[in-house]
């Protein structure tokens, strides 16, 4: 999903390379391209429609800073697809909500319960993989047991991959099963 999404805005990034203003059309273009972009990673529809009205509410008619300072205090030239896309980084940012740093809740009386939904789409590389491992182990550590679960053909092509390391880390946890049924659309 976060892979979609980042192509996503790296091709919006190329196509406002060179835009001299935010207006109307530009910023319709790209936010079609977002949209797709969203609807493709499975973000909720009436989600992707809100964040592109935010979107679009701050960027036409807003008024574009040529130059910015950052936090050290140095002065950097900013180019207006630049700045849109600073607008879309700020929206992604309000929609997820704030990052919580307290760690995960512990029941008060044992055990902790935590669940885990996978699907094939996370499952396309080596470092989505090492994740999964990892979050396992993390848990194991922890004494919290979570609960993976995951489409049937996708556990046997972690086998033919040879990610022992993955299905053995995942042991301690309670394995479920998904259907394909829940891709249909």
């Amino acid at each position: 999903m976060f892979e979609t999404i980042s192509k996503g805005f790296r091709d919006i990034s190329q196509r406002m390379r060179g835009v001299r203003e935010l207006n109307a059309s530009n910023i319709d273009e790209a936010l079609k391209a977002i949209r797709a972009s969203l609807l493709e990673a499975d973000v909720n529809y009436h989600v992707v429609k809100r964040f592109l009205e935010r979107v679009k509410d701050r960027a036409i008619g807003e008024e574009v800073r040529v130059k910015v300072t950052d936090a050290q205090g140095n002065v950097h030239k900013v180019t207006p697809g630049q700045h849109f896309i600073k607008i879309c980084q700020e929206e992604l940012e309000n929609l997820m909500g704030p990052v919580d740093p307290e760690p995960v809740k512990m029941a008060e009386k044992a055990p902790t319960k935590v669940m885990f939904f996978f699907d094939t789409e996370d499952f396309t590389c080596d470092e989505s993989n090492d994740a999964i491992r990892d979050t396992a182990k993390i848990l194991t550590e922890a004494g919290v047991k979570g609960e993976y679960n995951i489409v049937g053909y996708l556990a046997r092509e972690l086998v033919r991959l040879n990610r022992r390391d993955v299905i053995d880390a995942l042991r301690p946890h309670a394995i479920g099963t998904q259907t394909l049924k829940h891709s249909v659309h």
